[in-house]
C-alpha cells in the first residue's frame, strides 16, 4: 500500500470514529448542528476519496484542501466553545476537537503528497 491509500485509510477511519463519537454523546460544545452536518459531510468525503483510491477516476486535491481547512475550522471551534465548569463535558469536547485538528492536519500531509507526487488517488 502507498502513503495516499494508507492516509485515506486514516481519515476514513477518524471520520467514522467522531460520526460515532457524536452519535454517542450527543454534542461536542455549543455547536451541536455545524458538528452534526460537518461529521456526517466529513464522513461521506472520506468515503468518497477511500474508493476513488481503487478506482480509476481521478480525485481532485481540491476535496482534500477543502476537507482539511473544514476538519481544522471545526476543531478551532470547538476550542473555543469549550464548556466551562462541566467536566465530563469539557473532556468531550477537547477529545473531539483534538480528532478534528488531527484528520485535518492528516488532510494537509494528503493534500502534500498529492501535489508533490503529481499523481491522482486513481493512479
Amino acid at each position: 500500500m502507498n502513503l495516499k491509500t494508507i492516509l485515506r485509510m486514516v481519515e476514513l477511519i477518524i471520520c467514522a470514529v467522531l460520526f460515532i463519537f457524536w452519535y454517542a454523546l450527543g454534542t461536542y460544545g455549543y455547536w451541536p448542528m455545524i458538528t452534526c452536518g460537518a461529521v456526517l459531510g466529513y464522513l461521506i468525503i472520506t468515503a468518497i476519496l477511500f474508493v476513488l483510491e481503487f478506482t480509476k477516476f481521478d480525485s481532485t486535491p481540491i476535496y482534500i484542501i477543502i476537507g482539511a481547512v473544514l476538519f481544522l475550522l471545526a476543531g478551532i471551534l470547538i476550542f473555543i466553545d469549550l464548556p466551562g465548569s462541566e467536566t465530563k463535558a469539557r473532556t468531550n469536547a477537547l477529545i473531539a476537537a483534538i480528532l478534528f485538528l488531527a484528520n485535518g492536519a492528516i488532510f494537509l500531509v494528503d493534500f502534500i503528497v498529492v501535489l508533490k507526487g503529481g499523481q491522482s488517488s486513481g493512479d
